[in-house]
Order: structure tokens, then sequence, then C-alpha cells
């Protein structure tokens, strides 16, 4: 374990070390492929979700465009997305995937979102 020191701001805000380039290649690769459905939906990456007093941050999230304000600069939203993207990481448990998965779920992720 690292010392706090030694952290990225971005693995003391979220709680999770840095993503690997791997997982960078599979996130754009993922944007990339989905990108067919711009204007219609907003397709964003790590975009922090407040769901039920919980933080959630996706490494993709895909909305309705009509659901979210792209004018704005928030950097949490309270909206839940349409989908959910969760790439898993080599030190990650299946209990947390599917722990995330149930928190996104129970939290009005999905097609009957907003």
């Amino acid at each position: 374990m690292q010392t706090p020191e030694a952290l990225s701001d971005y693995e003391r805000e979220r709680g999770k070390p840095m993503p690997s380039k791997f997982h960078g290649f599979i996130q754009s690769n993922i944007i990339l492929a989905l990108a067919e459905y711009r204007p219609a939906y907003a397709l964003l990456n790590e975009l922090t979700l407040e769901l039920d007093g919980e933080h959630r941050t996706p490494d993709v999230s895909i909305y309705a465009s009509e659901d979210i304000d792209m004018t704005s600069e928030e950097v949490r939203v309270d909206i839940p997305p349409k989908v959910a993207v969760e790439i898993a990481s080599p030190t990650q448990s299946d209990q947390d995937l599917a722990d995330k998965a149930r928190d996104l779920l129970q939290a009005g992720v999905g097609p009957q979102a907003s």
C-alpha cells in the first residue's frame, strides 16, 4: 500500500488506483465504438454519479442527450445514466464488480433512467 504522500490526486479522490494505459485503451475504444450514436446519446468518461447518497464513477456513462445538460461544467451529477460501464482491473475482485453493478442498478441506472 502506498503512503498518502505517494498517492496521486486521482487515487485520493476516487479511492482506487490510477487506471493503466490498457484500461485507457479499452475505455477509448468503447467510446469510439459507440460514437455513431451521437448526438442522440452523450458518452462521458469518469463522470462521478451522486446516487442514493453514494458516489460512483463508472468508466463510461451513456445518457440520452435530452437527459443531461452538456453546457454546464459539473464534475458530479445526480441523474442516473442509461448505461454505466465499469472496466475490470486485474486487482479488482468479482465481488467488487458485482457490488458496483448492484449499487448502480438500485440507484436507477438503466433504460428506465430519467
